[in-house]
């Protein structure tokens, strides 16, 4: 099986939130917020 990293899955989810219309600014946020998250 391939292995998959969490990296994998934000530039799958980035392409998504593309795909859904989502603008730029809102992905450069969750972005901030995928690497920064609060625990």
């Amino acid at each position: 099986m391939k292995q998959y990293t969490g990296h994998s899955f934000q530039h799958g989810a980035a392409t998504w939130a593309v795909a859904q219309g989502i603008d730029t600014e809102t992905i450069k946020l969750l972005r901030e917020l995928w690497h920064n998250p609060v625990l």
